[in-house]
């Protein structure tokens, strides 16, 4: 064999060998199949075990904001960098959902006692009547300040008390902030 092919078979080994050792730095979001694959990739450098789970975690709660494999889209092509904003984004949007529900009940609670109100305020006057009244204006107080107290807490305060609704639910748990 010559130097000259020598040369190529050595060049075309080194450019082998380059090419599998070149690091994976985005998502491949065309099948769930290649985004386990290629972010295990992306994610590789990271040899805390702590981030390695808030990752795995980051991702189940991407895929639960972006359902019905719509996160394949969102993520293909993304970067470790790329990802954190969609991140944030889907707190933003756990956080929004979650704070909604808790109004929600809180509020129907509160219409559930005013109704109660209603009721015993119809019925004829009596000394039970009044002893009821007397509780149940107390209890509709107590919802109607229960759900203001509610509405009025800002989002830090919100999470630190009722989680961010991604934490709140059985697949994630709060992130890391970015």
């Amino acid at each position: 064999m010559g130097i000259f092919k020598k040369s190529v078979v050595l060049a075309a080994v080194l450019l082998l060998a380059a090419c599998g050792e070149s690091k994976i730095t985005k998502i491949d979001g065309t099948s769930d199949q290649t985004l386990q694959h290629t972010f295990r990739q992306v994610v590789g450098d990271i040899h805390d075990p702590s981030q390695i789970l808030q990752w795995d975690l980051d991702l189940k709660m991407l895929r639960h904001r972006y359902p019905d494999g719509e996160y394949l889209k969102v993520l293909d092509g993304k970067t470790i960098e790329g990802m954190k904003p969609l991140i944030v984004e889907a707190h933003t949007f756990f956080l929004k959902e979650h704070r909604g529900m808790m109004l929600r009940i809180e509020q129907e609670q509160l219409d559930a006692e005013k109704a109660k109100l209603d009721g015993i305020t119809a019925q004829p006057d009596s000394n039970l009547k009044v002893v009821m009244l007397s509780q149940q204006e107390a209890r509709v107080r107590m919802y109607t300040k229960s759900r203001d107290e509610l509405a009025a807490l800002t989002d830090e305060q919100f999470v630190k008390i009722y989680g961010d609704g991604a934490s709140f639910s059985d697949y994630v748990r709060p992130t890391a902030k970015y």
